[in-house]
């Protein structure tokens, strides 16, 4: 009831920002007569131009061959992430929503039934810890937000300079734990909600990595569904229980979605499996 509470507030919140900022670009296109130029206009001229963003973005998608979904999607989720409770946010009843929902805000099409590459661009996104996990809802409540939030760190790096594309390339390829402590806290705050609560499975998970412990076959099922949207067979995973360490598995996961991102082709079970296999002990 009390969460049900704040996150009307918040909704009325965001309605009252947004209301204002239209009329404001009303305002500011009303003194287009008064001072002989359009300021909004001048804005959009501005936001055309080189900076570190726009830069990175780009260099971006042409280090990891993200494609036409992923590099619209990825831009998105950035100005999202950073605009915060200003955009209103849309509720989802099902998948076919979630994608005509997202492709509708992206200006990509939506082939009706064959959401395929829609998938393949989640996984990937999400697997390169670009993207933050969806929002684990209690009512089973998900809205479009919930895919459009840059992991913190990487709002931190597109914002940055870099002598070479080496050098932002290696910072964006370090582990990372998506919404985990400072991301996190940064993601109540987008949502204006007081309490977000991780799966039961993925806290635990958490907890066994700040106390050292290897995660058993049913964490690493989570992880992957949690950090890429990716549903496994559990047979060819019984080997790993309690093989597997959280850091790495995340590395795991990052190198195997840039190799099949440099192939330009899904993500496959197999290629997890080797890339997890390789770093079990």
């Amino acid at each position: 009831m009390h969460t049900t509470a704040n996150f009307t507030v918040s909704e009325i919140q965001a309605a009252f920002v947004q209301r204002k900022a239209l009329l404001l670009i009303e305002r500011l296109q009303g003194l287009n007569s008064q001072l002989g130029f359009d300021p909004v206009y001048e804005i959009m001229k501005k936001a055309e131009q080189p900076c570190a963003v726009r830069i990175n973005l780009r260099m971006i998608n042409q280090l990891l061959q993200l494609n036409e979904i992923e590099c619209a999607w990825l831009e998105t989720a950035y100005i999202w992430t950073k605009s915060g409770c200003a955009l209103p946010d849309v509720p989802l009843k099902d998948e076919g929503m979630r994608w005509q929902a997202l492709g509708g805000l992206l200006n990509q099409q939506v082939k009706p039934k064959a959401n395929a590459e829609w998938i393949s661009a989640s996984q990937r996104l999400r697997g390169l810890a670009l993207i933050a996990p969806r929002r684990h809802s209690l009512d089973s409540v998900n809205f479009l937000g919930d895919d459009l939030i840059c992991c913190f760190e990487v709002v931190e790096i597109l914002e940055r300079r870099y002598a070479s594309h080496a050098h932002l390339l290696n910072e964006l390829m370090k582990p990372r734990f998506d919404i985990e402590d400072q991301d996190l806290w940064v993601f109540r705050m987008m949502n204006s909600m007081p309490e977000f609560p991780l799966p039961p499975i993925i806290e635990d998970g958490y907890k066994r990595y700040r106390t050292d412990r290897p995660l058993s076959q049913t964490h690493l099922l989570a992880f992957l569904r949690w950090w890429c949207d990716w549903v496994a067979g559990t047979n060819d995973y019984k080997w790993l229980d309690a093989h597997v360490e959280l850091y790495e598995l995340r590395g795991a996961i990052q190198s195997a979605v840039r190799t099949v991102c440099l192939e330009k082709r899904h993500l496959t079970d197999f290629d997890l499996l080797k890339a997890i296999y390789a770093i079990a002990v």
